[in-house]
């Protein structure tokens, strides 16, 4: 029993090592998974990066050919004008020569 006593007598003074130990154990863990979340949110980021990029891709492929559209339109609409014209102008003679 005296030995027993002795020996936890011996452990004492290192009693605030193992805490702090253990202490140390605690904040390794956790400093690992907080690397661990931060290689996840920068993975996400660059996956984002990616994703934006190809988006921003399409987009702008996309923003060419309405263009394209926009000016085909524009052709065609020039071209219905001037058939109304010619069409207003062959009302006209029809009414000019057989009035005549």
């Amino acid at each position: 029993m005296l030995r027993l006593l002795n020996m936890c007598n011996a452990w004492k003074p290192r009693l605030p090592l193992i805490h702090a130990h253990t202490q140390v154990e605690k904040q390794q863990l956790e400093l690992d998974r907080l690397a661990a979340t931060l290689k996840q949110v920068e993975t996400y980021n660059e996956n984002m990066k990616g994703e934006i990029a190809v988006t921003r891709r399409a987009a702008y492929a996309v923003e060419g050919a309405v263009t394209a559209l926009e000016k085909e339109k524009l052709e065609q609409d020039f071209r219905v004008d001037t058939l109304q014209v010619c069409v207003s102008v062959c009302v006209v003679f029809r009414v000019l020569f057989s009035a005549a």
